[in-house]
């Protein structure tokens, strides 16, 4: 029975021996290589083995802390010069699962003592656990290393200020293409504002219409028309209508293709389906179906048209069925460039009774010009 205790306290002394043999190894190569050093490596093998959240470091800094003040001079004055007052850590190794990673915590503590405890000298000891402890406020920024307001905002500022000056390099590459492209669009711009002022003053704008002093614009078909009529100083009776100082069509193309209007010279007469777009009602073209006919003994058998104007009379305006908007602008009739069956045959627009009709050449009518909008 004795020589088993024998064995075993043999046994137990060994292992002490060589313990105790490897703990010498480790407490030279901390004195060879410097304390700094072998907090640093053990700090860096810490963070790789356990991947720590800012959070879970912060709650094992506080606990070191807290144990630190009952420690030797060197742990009491990191203590007092490591940034966080006593509120802070104080009781820390009361307080339990700090992050929500106990376990995790208590794995760390434990990495820690199994390396300090291996030093026997007491002061080396401590001084590594304070460079341990240092290191890891400093690579998560805790307590003295944490950034304050100020520093946040400068560093912040001197990030800028390298961003900016680097971008403004680069901007001197293309300064003059980007300084001819401001000096296109600058251009375009006060030429287009120059364009606008020779359409005249703004008058209104409806959901329909812009109306200038000079012209009126579709807003439907983007079309630009004249805010006036041309005459040519002839009086006649055309349509049942008296024509003051109307023209022929011959007259009102010529005048068209070569007016110079509100800035413009492309000026053209418009087309039938381009001048009932100005119409509120259109009765269609008025034809030999629309003209009255009589029976046998005198009695009207049908007139179109007649019957048409009855039931939308009361929709004119000013007199003619032109939009209201526009009502007061246009003349009684309109010349538009679509030819008839015959060539001498062209279609004007009767804005007062809502139709389009042929007439020959010479007779005449209202001249009104038309251009394609840009705007």
């Amino acid at each position: 029975m004795q020589s088993e205790n024998e064995l075993f306290n043999l046994v137990v002394n060994q292992q002490l021996s060589e313990q105790s043999e490897e703990n010498k190894i480790f407490e030279e190569k901390v004195r060879s290589d410097g304390v700094e050093h072998a907090g640093q490596r053990t700090t860096e093998v810490l963070i790789e083995k356990f991947l720590p959240t800012r959070k879970l470091v912060l709650s094992f800094v506080l606990e070191e802390l807290d144990a630190m003040r009952f420690g030797d001079e060197t742990a009491k004055n990191f203590v007092n010069n490591s940034g966080f007052s006593m509120t802070q850590f104080k009781g820390s190794m009361k307080t339990t699962e700090w992050s929500g990673s106990s376990n995790q915590l208590e794995q760390m503590q434990l990495f820690l003592r199994a390396f300090s405890s291996k030093i026997s000298d007491k002061t080396l000891s401590s001084q590594f656990m304070v460079v341990v402890v240092d290191n890891l406020m400093k690579k998560f920024k805790l307590g003295k290393y944490s950034e304050k307001k100020s520093e946040i905002i400068l560093k912040k500022y001197k990030e800028f200020k390298v961003y900016f000056f680097r971008k403004l390099k680069e901007f001197k590459k293309y300064f003059f293409g980007i300084f001819v492209l401001l000096l296109f669009i600058g251009g375009y711009f006060l030429y287009q504002q120059y364009r606008l002022s020779l359409l005249g003053i703004l008058q209104e704008e409806t959901t329909s219409y812009k109306i200038y002093e000079k012209v009126f614009i579709a807003k439907d078909n983007n079309l630009m028309w004249q805010n006036s009529y041309h005459t040519s100083g002839s009086s006649f009776y055309i349509d049942n209508v008296y024509g003051r100082d109307a023209e022929s069509f011959g007259e009102a193309n010529s005048y068209c293709y070569s007016l110079e209007y509100a800035g413009y010279s492309d000026w053209r007469l418009p087309s039938m389906k381009e001048g009932v777009s100005l119409l509120t009602e259109y009765y269609g073209i008025y034809d030999k179906d629309t003209y009255i006919y009589y029976g046998f003994l005198g009695e009207k058998v049908f007139n179109k048209h007649t019957n048409w104007y009855n039931l939308h009379k009361y929709e004119k305006n000013n007199g003619s069925f032109l939009k209201k908007e526009i009502s007061k602008i246009l003349p009684c009739c309109m010349w538009t460039n679509n030819t008839g069956y015959y060539s001498s045959e062209h279609f004007f627009i009767n804005f007062e009774y809502g139709y389009t009709k042929t007439i020959e050449n010479p007779p005449r009518t209202y001249t009104v010009c038309v251009r394609d909008s840009e705007r």
